[in-house]
């Protein structure tokens, strides 16, 4: 039961060392024969103090005690995974749709963003288990669906987006990610980006930014394969059959699969499980003169 025993906040252990400096300060000033032997001469010194007073040296270690079960229910003690309640955990997705004017070019029919908008209504009438939300970019990024799992609504706001409608020209690559990976809802899901190419200087800021890792990208190629931009080269192909959906369904549910095993590798706080001693332990202090022994000083 406790091999996987590891403290999940072991810094706080570090609050052991006063714990202790004051338990043994306690008892360094309450030694009756320390303070005594400056007064009385040391022969009779074991004939005049009350031996049973060296009972009070118990209750400042008593103390350290209970401060010490303190201290670990706050390092979080964990042995126990986690139990799981994933019924309402699903694959989430955020599509990025590049709305340029070279979108609209015709090597794909009708146009490289309507194929790609009929690659997202293909995927999504496979799988219909799947949450998914829409994120527009040019020279800006601007959300057009959060997650939803209806793909009418995805496709028909998808549908409507064109370069004109999109407020600046340029390059928002990198705003885009950022603004789809704000929305998911319970898992590190999927962020899949349809462009016909890709910026150098925004893969550089994408590829630099540690916050994006957990979750997985996916660049989609939205071009023939005659006019592929070398900036592309290892981005997903879009086919003219079933066969980049395939292999965009299995990357997504192995992103989903990752986070499920990383979730299962939590552990249960088990500090909560010491309150119940600390409590009665702390019963006795409740005891008469457990106080004034406490901080009696001779």
């Amino acid at each position: 039961m406790f091999n996987n025993l590891h403290l999940l906040n072991a810094e706080f252990l570090y609050l052991l060392i006063p714990t202790w400096v004051i338990v043994f300060w306690l008892i360094f000033i309450q030694d009756n024969a320390k303070v005594w032997k400056k007064h009385i001469d040391a022969n009779f010194l074991p004939y005049l103090l009350d031996r049973s007073s060296k009972t009070i040296f118990k209750t400042p270690f008593y103390l350290g005690i209970v401060m010490s079960f303190m201290v670990v229910a706050l390092a979080s003690p964990a042995w126990k995974i986690k139990a799981q309640n994933g019924s309402n955990e699903i694959s989430e997705v955020v599509w990025v749709l590049n709305v340029s004017h070279r979108m609209q070019s015709r090597d794909l029919m009708p146009t490289r963003i309507k194929r790609a908008i009929f690659k997202i209504d293909d995927f999504l009438t496979q799988r219909i288990d799947i949450r998914s939300g829409l994120v527009a970019y040019y020279g800006s990024a601007h959300l057009v669906m959060p997650l939803s799992k209806d793909k009418n609504i995805i496709n028909a706001f998808a549908s409507s987006l064109s370069p004109e409608i999109m407020p600046l020209r340029g390059e928002a690559l990198y705003e885009a990610i950022k603004l789809a990976s704000r929305q998911f809802i319970a898992v590190d899901g999927t962020i899949v980006v349809l462009s016909d190419t890709l910026s150098a200087s925004e893969m550089k800021k994408i590829n630099e930014d540690k916050a994006l890792e957990k979750y997985k990208i996916i660049f989609y190629n939205i071009t023939s394969s005659a006019l592929k931009n070398e900036s592309m080269r290892d981005a997903l192909e879009i086919s003219f059959d079933d066969s980049d959906i395939v292999r965009l369904s299995d990357e997504i549910d192995h992103q989903f699969d990752s986070y499920q095993t990383k979730k299962k590798g939590e552990y249960e706080n088990g500090g909560f499980y010491l309150l119940p001693l600390i409590l009665f332990l702390m019963l006795f202090w409740f005891r008469r003169g457990f106080i004034g022994e406490l901080w009696r000083i001779e």
